[in-house]
């Protein structure tokens, strides 16, 4: 089947925009998700929410939680009470390593229902380890 692309304003005030890519139509388990944050989201105390739906077959959230420099990211069926998978990612804690006045864009990969990884900008960030 051909690839699926679809993008979305943001419905946050955290968010700028947000789009999934399913390169086969008939597998909603590959693909990749991109949320755009806005500027100063990450200067934020707030958590930031972005999701996006592919009913009945799909969908993915992502919190940014920046109070706690962290990202976790849900993958499954729509109006499911229980996700097929979800991770917790660490934002970069080096000094300086993250200008939180600027827009940022969160990628996140995944394969065969599952979260394979997660990006602030270009940069890969490290799975949280343990209990979120």
């Amino acid at each position: 089947m051909p690839a699926i692309n679809k993008q979305e304003p943001g419905r946050h005030p955290g968010v700028t925009s947000r789009a999934v890519h399913i390169p086969d139509g008939s597998d909603f388990d590959t693909g990749t998700y991109t949320t755009v944050l806005a500027p100063n989201a990450l200067g934020s105390a707030n958590t930031i929410e972005s999701l996006i739906m592919l009913p009945p077959e799909f969908e993915v959230a992502i919190h940014v939680d920046p109070a706690r420099w962290q990202v976790e990211i849900f993958l499954g069926p729509p109006f499911s009470s229980l996700p097929s998978d979800a991770r917790t990612f660490l934002l970069p804690d080096t000094p300086g390593a993250i200008d939180v006045a600027a827009a940022h864009a969160i990628r996140v990969e995944f394969a065969r229902g599952n979260i394979t990884e997660a990006f602030l900008d270009d940069t890969s960030l490290s799975p949280k380890q343990g209990r979120s």
